[in-house]
């Protein structure tokens, strides 16, 4: 791959890759990533710690084996938590509506798991555009990975339909006909509009959504787990916890009739990545 430095040419950041997972996590500790890690701060500059032993046995597992070699997945990775520092940390967030957007995401277990659903289709859709060679990878890793974070949140919420269904629409562009017609016609245009357009409007759709859902009157109650699970959360951005999706897994989420068609897009996209 070439210099991942033109992913942030504004932010000083250096990466680490350890070939041995014992020595990983010894540099990184157990609250980060098990794959990938990356940690610091705009004013320090950023460490990205990258797990090449568990990477490489995640590939072997992997929807994308056959498709990516294993250097191209590791790639996938350090270009998903590059598209971070390039997206969100760059743009600074000052004044009132800033603190506002910073501070829900850390009381607000709805806002934050459609913050994190919008955000990732975001970086992929401005990478792709911007440089496409890198937003490929990045298109793949999304289609093939789930936000271990966000799935342990999302169950936790009476929503968890609307948010699931965005979640698919989202990585694979799929609307289910037995789904919550009246969301879709609510999410659909706005989501497109957040992914498409500039980091405020994401901010914006994400509060829109946010008030939507918690105006369905769920009778359903939130567990108290999810505040632990918060509190406990790293930075909202991050998408270092990753589960990788063998293809038995993507076929269980994917329904069939979209499979095929989903299958074709990964061969074309992993084509552009050679």
């Amino acid at each position: 791959m070439e210099n991942f430095a033109v992913l942030c040419p504004e932010l000083a950041f250096k990466i680490e890759y350890y070939a041995d997972a014992a020595a990983y996590q010894g540099s990184v500790g157990t609250e980060c990533g098990q794959l990938c890690c990356c940690t610091g701060s705009r004013e320090d500059g950023y460490v990205l710690a990258v797990n090449c032993e568990w990477l490489l046995e995640a590939w072997q597992h992997s929807a994308l084996h056959g498709l990516l070699s294993s250097e191209s997945f590791t790639d996938a990775f350090v270009v998903s938590e590059l598209s971070v520092l390039r997206y969100e940390k760059t743009a600074l967030f000052t004044g009132a509506e800033g603190y506002r957007h910073l501070e829900r995401l850390k009381k607000d277990i709805l806002y934050r798991c459609i913050y994190r659903s919008l955000f990732r289709t975001f970086c992929e859709y401005k990478l792709a555009r911007e440089l496409p060679e890198f937003g490929k990878l990045l298109t793949l890793l999304n289609m093939t990975t789930q936000d271990v974070e966000l799935e342990q949140l999302v169950k936790y919420l009476p929503q968890r339909g609307q948010l699931e269904a965005l979640q698919v629409f989202l990585k694979y562009g799929i609307i289910e006909p037995q789904g919550d017609s009246s969301f879709y016609d609510f999410m659909v245009p706005l989501a497109l509009t957040a992914v498409r357009t500039e980091l405020q409007n994401l901010i914006v759709v994400t509060d829109l959504l946010t008030e939507w859902l918690q105006g369905l009157r769920m009778t359903s109650e939130i567990t108290p787990v999810w505040e632990q699970k918060a509190a406990a959360a790293g930075t909202a951005g991050s998408m270092s916890m990753l589960k990788v999706l063998s293809e038995e897994e993507l076929c269980e989420i994917v329904r069939k009739e979209h499979i095929r068609e989903l299958k074709a897009k990964m061969q074309n996209a992993a084509s552009q990545t050679r």
